[in-house]
């Protein structure tokens, strides 16, 4: 046991020695250029039209979800319930059917996104 760690100690050591050489940058070594070229109104510029995009997506997308779920509850108050069964967690399986299809289409969404890229 005692010499299980002598062999570990002796190991951390041998990696602390090869660790103690590197040295860390100092912020006065780097530069950060957050313009990338652009000016600042083109900067306003570019910002507007992406988030005027993201925010009709976000929105279609949540007003989709929003009619699912409320249509849902509405059809359970008016007496789906009692109609199709819905006993314990048959009712909760159902709404979850409506997530599904998010999770399926979401990383090929993402991936699509990617390579589709911003258009000019």
């Amino acid at each position: 046991m005692a010499a299980l760690d002598k062999t570990t100690s002796v190991e951390l050591e041998k990696q602390q020695a090869y660790c103690t050489h590197v040295d860390a940058p100092r912020p006065s070594d780097v530069e950060y250029d957050d313009s990338y070229g652009f000016s600042p109104q083109e900067q306003r510029r570019i910002i507007r039209c992406i988030d005027r995009r993201l925010v009709v997506t976000v929105g279609a997308m949540y007003c989709a979800s929003l009619v699912d779920r409320t249509n849902m509850s509405a059809a359970n108050i008016a007496g789906m319930r009692a109609e199709l069964a819905l006993t314990g967690f048959r009712y909760n399986i159902a709404n979850l059917v409506f997530f599904v299809p998010y999770i399926i289409f979401q990383p090929p969404a993402t991936v699509l996104v990617r390579v589709i890229g911003p258009q000019r």
